[in-house]
């Protein structure tokens, strides 16, 4: 039996991905890269013409990310630039982050994690899974979530390589976060969750959700997007009281946090929207933009992929 492609659907990772490949695309008007001209004079283009940019991480020099449709990763400075390709003919990649002087990313149509200098280099399996989807890392380990079919779990990794070790069994991770004594996870069952990174058994955070998407993390609390729901929330780190920021959104995604407010991306109006972390009335960012994946915070500016136009862009904060 064959599964019906539509994009307005956000079902779980392992139909959509059958259903509508890893580089499904919807059909907002996507040809405006900034929604003002006071937007605009702070908004880089770090590359453009590439093709079906998605997930991308920085470092302290340039920008990497997951080509979809070239199947390839390539990177460009962070202010811009002549992009190069770094690694090429792949089967899927779709979520890539950098530890170090090293990049590693997931290929869930391969099963695998790969890795390669993030200067350039051979890439190479890392480690194998059944469905590696998200990633993140510190200067230890890599981390990834193996969603399954349902029954999957989150992985570490160390970057030194070797067995992976299951800091959460028997759920449906989506997206990860990490600070320095946890890992964060949305559960596509629809909980929001917490495990150690020493082990344990895994912290609820939220539960009811309807299909709770990207996630953050700060010093304090926990942000994550209910896709169905049209919410942006927020907990503490040690669990609580939820806080709804943002209601009334239209199929809300990815989402990055700094020390002053929320970002995410609004994938029903193709929008990257904001709000302050103490709450308020919700602002765009960016207007005409269609995110497949990804949405970075670091020093200052908001990085993301133009899927459909195909372009990297940097916005200054």
């Amino acid at each position: 039996m064959s599964l019906a492609c539509d994009t307005r659907d956000m079902r779980t990772p392992i139909l959509f991905l059958a259903a509508c490949g890893s580089h499904a695309a919807v059909e907002p008007d996507a040809q405006s890269d900034a929604h003002a001209s006071d937007a605009a004079t702070a908004l880089t283009v770090i590359a453009s013409g590439q093709r079906h940019p998605g997930d991308l991480a920085v470092d302290r020099s340039r920008v990497y990310w997951i080509e979809m449709d070239g199947k390839a990763v390539s990177a460009a400075p962070l202010a811009g630039g002549t992009p190069v390709t770094l690694a090429s003919g792949l089967k899927g990649p779709h979520a890539i982050v950098v530890s170090g002087d090293e990049l590693y990313w997931t290929d869930p149509a391969a099963n695998d994690v790969l890795h390669m200098p993030s200067g350039g280099g051979t890439a190479t399996s890392f480690v194998t899974a059944s469905l590696p989807w998200d990633i993140t890392a510190d200067a230890a380990a890599i981390y990834f979530a193996d969603p399954g079919t349902g029954n999957g779990n989150v992985e570490r990794v160390a970057t030194t390589g070797g067995t992976p070790t299951p800091l959460a069994s028997a759920q449906w991770p989506f997206a990860l976060a990490l600070d320095a004594a946890n890992i964060y996870y949305t559960d596509q069952a629809g909980s929001v969750m917490r495990a150690s990174l020493a082990g344990g058994t895994p912290l609820p955070l939220a539960t009811g959700q309807m299909k709770p998407w990207g996630i953050a993390v700060d010093a304090t609390r926990v942000y994550w997007t209910d896709n169905m729901a049209g919410t942006v929330n927020a907990v503490p780190l040690a669990g609580g009281v939820t806080t709804v920021l943002a209601t009334n959104q239209s199929l809300p995604k990815d989402i990055a946090v700094d020390g002053a407010n929320v970002y995410w991306f609004d994938f029903g109006t193709a929008t990257i929207m904001k709000v302050s972390l103490a709450g308020g009335t919700p602002q765009v960012v960016a207007d005409h933009q269609y995110i497949e994946t990804g949405l970075v915070v670091d020093a200052g500016y908001l990085y993301w992929c133009n899927s459909i136009a195909g372009t990297v862009l940097r916005l200054a904060l």
